[in-house]
């Protein structure tokens, strides 16, 4: 066979080959957003103990990140932190990524906005939240862009129970 002819037919079936991957990866990306979709409350909902937080790239001590817990429910949080407890509504975009999240606030009669991102990587929610109009592109925080970037562990009803 001639050699020429033989790269052809091997680049033809490598296209091919490539092009059906990139459709099964593609459908199962689909697959998993409308999946998000559909139920991005579930993973979220629940009590969750910040574990680390940084403000404007700077660690938060420790002490006010141990007494920093957020409950969530559909469409509402309530956080409590060691300068007292604030509710809200919660509206969630889970169909893109990383999850987003508009966060209406009401304390000491004044109300506010935050944008957040959002991800559970490895049994932790991660949160990069914004003080302005734009959601964060990245879960980072640093002087420049003035984020509050928070890491959460869930409760689970054991350790509910045993700090009773």
């Amino acid at each position: 066979m001639n050699p020429l002819k033989s790269v052809l037919i091997l680049a033809a079936v490598f296209s091919v080959s490539f092009c059906l991957e990139l459709s099964a990866q593609t459908e199962q990306k689909s697959q998993a957003s409308s999946s998000r979709k559909k139920d991005g409350w579930k993973p979220l909902l629940g009590k969750w103990q910040c574990q680390s937080a940084k403000l404007g790239g700077q660690d938060i001590p420790k002490q006010v990140t141990d007494k920093t817990k957020l409950s969530m429910t559909k469409g509402e949080y309530v956080a409590e932190t060691l300068y007292g407890s604030e509710k809200g509504k919660l509206e969630l975009n889970a169909g893109v990524t990383p999850g987003q999240m508009k966060i209406e606030s009401k304390s000491a009669g004044e109300s506010k906005t935050l944008l957040a991102i959002y991800k559970i990587e490895k049994g932790e929610l991660i949160l990069c939240y914004s003080f302005g109009d734009k959601f964060p592109e990245k879960f980072e925080s640093t002087e420049e862009n003035g984020f509050l970037l928070a890491k959460y562990k869930k409760v689970t009803q054991d350790k509910a129970k045993d700090k009773k």
